[in-house]
């Protein structure tokens, strides 16, 4: 088998088992370091410092300044739980110099070091990141990516119990293009930095507000300034926001014409008096009204037969309505 065979079989590989190829055989190597074998290509990363480390050490042969995509999660080990550091991500990161895409899962050890790494290899690539429960990721780190990284549209944000208000006015000013957002669980972020981001990222499409458990969560101020400034939104998250009124959800209702879903899980103080607003979005293919006690299988039937396509959960709240909507 000729080299150019040999480059078209490796294209049908993943990332993981190119590395492998790498290690074969001197022919291999030259082969499998190919910048087109590299090019868009994702890997998956469950590990731990000693590995990054190990693969760090050969990122000049194994291309990784290439890369365009990789997720990595912190290894569990009985020993050393979650063992994964700046140390080992920096050093990382520092061979990349096109990820598009980049997820850290987990990583529990990590702070703001390794977002600098990452925002200064990836400043003109980088397009989506994803943080979930990074927990010592601060606003600081906010600030690097928002300070270089400016054609970020995708961020998740979720866990990340440290990032404040602060963090989020850092973002909306150096990021926005961001059209999906996720802040879910976030224990230290209220309506003034919701309402700024509103303000600052019009072309919001998706946003996820979930509420940390034991806090009141957004009011109808946020939802106020969503409908005033984001009406591309077709998706909102809103479970938990116990603050959360029919005023706020009429407000979203009769702005933001394109959502397609939205979820309103355990948003207590609603009733069925945000039926009729409902039953204005033409696009609204999935509602959640889980732990919702003041709607009603009355509204649900009215919800319906405006909107027939419309999935309602929870489960038992659809099968009363649909009954109560063809009887």
């Amino acid at each position: 088998m000729d080299d150019s065979t040999l480059a078209r079989v490796f294209e049908f590989l993943d990332t993981k088992s190119l590395i492998r190829c790498l290690r074969v055989s001197t022919r291999w190597n030259a082969v499998a370091r190919a910048p087109s074998l590299w090019k868009k290509s994702h890997l998956a990363l469950d590990t731990n410092d000693t590995k990054l480390y190990r693969l760090s050490s050969l990122g000049d042969v194994i291309s990784l300044q290439y890369l365009e995509s990789v997720c990595i999660r912190a290894q569990i080990d009985v020993w050393r739980p979650r063992s994964l550091t700046d140390s080992g991500v920096t050093s990382f990161f520092g061979k990349c110099h096109s990820l598009v895409s980049v997820e850290l899962l987990d990583l529990v050890f990590i702070t703001n070091p390794s977002l600098d790494s990452l925002t200064l290899n990836c400043a003109t690539t980088l397009t989506s990141v994803t943080l979930r429960r990074c927990d010592e990721v601060t606003d600081a780190g906010l600030y690097t990516i928002a300070l270089h990284c400016h054609l970020i549209s995708h961020l998740i944000l979720e866990g990340c119990y440290s990032v404040t208000n602060r963090g989020i006015m850092f973002l909306s000013d150096g990021c926005p293009r961001l059209e999906f957002l996720s802040i879910a669980q976030s224990r230290n972020i209220s309506d003034e930095g919701v309402v700024y981001l509103a303000r600052k990222c019009t072309d919001l499409k998706h946003l996820d507000i979930t509420c940390y458990p034991t806090r009141i969560g957004l009011t109808d101020r946020t939802l106020a300034q969503l409908a005033l400034s984001c009406k591309r939104l077709v998706f909102l998250n809103l479970s938990g926001c116990v603050a959360v009124s029919d005023y706020g959800i009429t407000q979203i209702a009769s702005s933001c014409s394109l959502i397609q879903r939205f979820v309103l899980r355990n948003c207590s103080q609603l009733s069925d008096d945000i039926i009729a607003p409902l039953t204005q979005l033409e696009h609204l293919s999935e509602i959640n009204f889980s732990g919702v006690t003041g709607i009603s299988s009355e509204g649900c039937a009215l919800l319906l037969s405006v909107n027939p396509l419309v999935k309602i959960i929870p489960l038992e709240v659809i099968m009363r309505g649909r009954r109560n909507a063809y009887t």
